[in-house]
């Protein structure tokens, strides 16, 4: 929703821990992932 309206929002930095990072796709310049990570995350 807020990248068709355009807005920009700001995030506060802080540390996170990846547990875990897959690529499940690849297709030029696409990429698809999935990423396990500590709580706290927005994405």
């Amino acid at each position: 929703m807020l990248m068709q309206e355009k807005k920009k929002i700001e995030i506060d930095e802080r540390e996170i821990h990846i547990y875990n990072f897959e690529i499940l796709d690849f297709i030029p310049p696409f990429i698809k992932f999935k990423i396990k990570c500590s709580k706290g995350n927005l994405y």
